[in-house]
């Protein structure tokens, strides 16, 4: 009895939330979840459940990326200051710097990476999400532009920022497209070495093409 109250406690905790959310949005879309669905999906009898831990959908978005920034942002920032400090990186290794932690270190259970990629439908929110996260944060993101400053020079800045965001969107929503179908159970999709060597490549590629546009 004791062990069934003890997880049932430990499901209703701001975490059990958090993961419970992330699952929906992944799923779902960001929109398309209710506040509401989300404690009744969590096992939560209050209804205000996620208000008294969050405040509100908005403050629910950032927890679950704080929740898994941090894992992801460390191997991140590790290979980052590994090509900073190499003048011999190329551009490949930035990209895989940003592919490489989501396709091999994502935790058993997490939908992190499908969760990003339907906020990323939704701009506003996104920007104000990763705009109050912390330095760790910031320090992936500054290296990573210097590195991409570094590699894609041969770019106007206007050019270079819109093929940039283009390339991420293309990386984040390719690896949950991969993991959407691998969760059905689809047999049709390359395996792991094959899919992220190849859009590695691709992403790759996408941001070194020439312009035949001034910026």
């Amino acid at each position: 009895m004791s062990e069934t109250l003890s997880t049932l406690t430990r499901q209703r905790t701001p975490e059990h939330l958090v993961r419970t959310a992330e699952r929906l949005f992944a799923e779902r879309g960001i929109t398309a979840v209710s506040l509401r669905q989300i404690v009744a999906a969590a096992g939560h009898k209050n209804p205000a459940a996620v208000q008294y831990h969050f405040g509100s959908k908005e403050g629910l978005l950032r927890a679950i990326v704080e929740f898994r920034a941090g894992h992801f942002n460390a191997r991140r920032i590790e290979m980052l200051q590994a090509l900073r400090d190499d003048e011999r990186g190329d551009l490949r290794g930035v990209v895989e710097a940003v592919v490489l932690p989501f396709a091999q270190d994502e935790p058993p259970g997490s939908y992190y990476v499908r969760f990003l990629a339907q906020l990323s439908a939704h701009p506003t929110d996104l920007g104000r999400v990763f705009g109050s996260l912390d330095e760790d944060f910031g320090l992936s993101v500054q290296l990573l532009k210097k590195e991409l400053d570094r590699h894609l020079d041969h770019l106007a800045p206007r050019i270079r920022w819109n093929r940039v965001a283009m390339a991420m969107s293309l990386a984040v929503h390719a690896l949950a497209d991969r993991q959407a179908a691998l969760s059905r159970d689809e047999n049709l999709v390359p395996d792991d070495q094959v899919f992220v060597s190849d859009l590695i490549d691709a992403t790759v590629g996408l941001l070194s093409a020439p312009s035949t546009v001034e910026g």
